[in-house]
C-alpha cells in the first residue's frame, strides 16, 4: 500500500509542477491575458492541492 501511495503522490506532484510551468509560460511568454488575481489563485490552489494530497 505504501508503494501505491508513493506512486500516486509522485504523479500528483509531477502533474502539479507541469500545470504550474504551463501556467507560467502562458502568463509570461504569450499574448494570452491572464488577470493577475486569477494567476495567483491558480498558483495557490495548485500548490495547496498538491500539498493536501501528498500530506494525507
Amino acid at each position: 500500500m505504501d508503494i501505491r501511495r508513493s506512486v500516486i503522490n509522485g504523479i500528483v506532484a509531477v502533474s502539479g509542477i507541469i500545470f504550474l510551468i504551463v501556467l507560467a509560460v502562458l502568463y509570461c511568454f504569450t499574448e494570452i491575458s491572464i488577470p493577475m488575481p486569477v494567476y495567483a489563485a491558480a498558483w495557490a490552489g495548485c500548490i495547496a492541492a498538491v500539498l493536501a494530497v501528498t500530506r494525507s
